[in-house]
């Protein structure tokens, strides 16, 4: 036990404790139903929401943690369940500080966009769980191709760069996501997107749902995806909108991953063959959402 809380910060003892209390001391007050004459805000839904994200990034922080970033692939996978985008940025720094990290630089890149598709396609079923299968299998055959694709590539490039690929020297770990600030950011966010997405979907059907789910995945894809589920689970939406939805914010988060990555190394190289194989994951799930319309 000493050896144990000795390695802890006090940033992840106040994450912790934060988590206990957003959970056991916030989510009992809060009501119970819909606040509002339309039935989009139930205060406790959202909170819960809150709990549920929290907890899965607080895992994968303590994952991290204890892999550490010398273990490059599992750091890019669980950075990427965590924030891709910040994972991308990461993993740019590492490229500026080491030259060397070129050669393995894409595939951790490309595993922490494929952790954050499958994180998206959980958080979907996880939050649509009540509503049935139906919807999580639609989404899992969309996402499924870029997932697959994605993965492809990675182990090209590792079979291609096995004996080249060198394990970068340190870099700045992720910081706890159990913060009070990006707590409340992300509760904000989500009540946020739930107010004007149900709006949206009330004035203007699925059109005006898939809009600010794709625009909030500029903020969080997490967060969209989380809408996504909420909708599914409320059948406010069904099963082919709610994956071309989370398609087309899930191409959000890739883009801006590369956006994040380019601007952090300037490295023009390395960001154009990211590009392309971007484009390729991106093809395999636009093919899967055509057939999934046909």
């Amino acid at each position: 036990m000493v050896a144990f809380t000795s390695k802890l910060t006090v940033a992840e003892i106040r994450g912790t404790l934060l988590m206990a209390f957003i959970t056991a001391v916030v989510f009992p007050l809060l009501p119970d139903g819909y606040i509002d004459p339309w039935h989009i805000v139930n205060p406790r839904s959202i909170w819960l929401t809150v709990i549920i994200v929290s907890a899965l990034n607080f895992v994968n922080y303590v994952l991290l943690r204890q892999f550490g970033m010398k273990a490059i692939r599992y750091t890019a996978i669980l950075g990427g369940f965590v924030n891709s985008a910040i994972t991308s940025a990461l993993i740019g720094e590492e490229l500026k500080a080491s030259p060397d990290f070129a050669v393995a630089a894409p595939a951790a890149f490309l595993l922490a966009d494929i952790a954050m598709i499958i994180r998206n396609a959980v958080l979907v079923a996880i939050f649509s769980w009540a509503a049935g299968l139906q919807g999580s299998i639609t989404v899992f055959l969309v996402l499924g191709p870029m997932v697959l694709v994605a993965a492809i590539i990675v182990v090209v490039i590792y079979l291609r760069s096995a004996r080249k690929t060198q394990v970068p020297s340190k870099s700045s770990p992720l910081t706890s996501p159990l913060a009070l600030r990006s707590v409340l950011t992300f509760g904000l966010l989500f009540f946020s997107l739930t107010v004007v997405s149900g709006l949206a979907q009330r004035f203007f059907g699925s059109i005006g749902f898939m809009a600010v789910v794709v625009l909030g995945a500029l903020a969080s894809t997490a967060a969209s995806a989380v809408l996504v589920g909420t909708h599914l689970r409320l059948q406010q939406i069904t099963a082919d909108p709610a994956a071309i939805a989370i398609y087309f914010a899930t191409v959000v988060g890739l883009v801006l991953d590369l956006v994040i990555f380019y601007t952090v190394t300037r490295n023009k190289g390395i960001s154009l063959r990211l590009a392309f194989f971007l484009l390729l994951v991106i093809a395999a799930g636009g093919v899967a959402v055509v057939l999934l319309t046909l």
